[in-house]
């Protein structure tokens, strides 16, 4: 199964600012902004990730 664009471009975003993100200045709350919300609106988690739980 092939990645969506949507998580492939938040993967390239986390890597190419991992010492940001890893840092003591990234919060919870920028966390869930530019990571989680994108992920769980475009129902990415329902349509690729749930089914492939069970």
């Amino acid at each position: 199964m092939v990645a969506p664009a949507l998580i492939l471009a938040l993967v390239a975003r986390f890597r190419e600012q991992r010492e940001a993100y890893q840092g003591d200045g990234y919060n919870e709350t920028q966390l869930r902004r530019e990571f989680l919300d994108p992920f769980f609106k475009k129902n990415i988690f329902r349509a690729c990730i749930l089914p492939n739980l069970y």
